[in-house]
């Protein structure tokens, strides 16, 4: 898995890469890792995938690779 991500980073080299990591997700390592920063805290950004009654997180890190 991480070579796909590895290859789709540095595919890009020109343009700035964004994504949404869950604020429990072990993977915010591994983004950090390839240089990906956290910009944002969104609250209840998941609100709508989850069912009431699921124990996951609902907030999400809005993250930045900048180039």
């Amino acid at each position: 898995m991480a070579k796909i991500w590895y290859r789709k980073i540095y595919a890009s080299m020109e343009r700035d890469i964004t994504l949404h990591v869950s604020a429990d997700n072990p993977a915010m390592l591994l983004y950090q890792y390839f240089g990906f920063k956290p910009e944002q805290f969104v609250v209840n950004f998941y609100d709508k995938y989850l069912s009431a009654d699921s124990n996951l997180s609902r907030n999400a890190f809005f993250m930045r690779l900048r180039r």
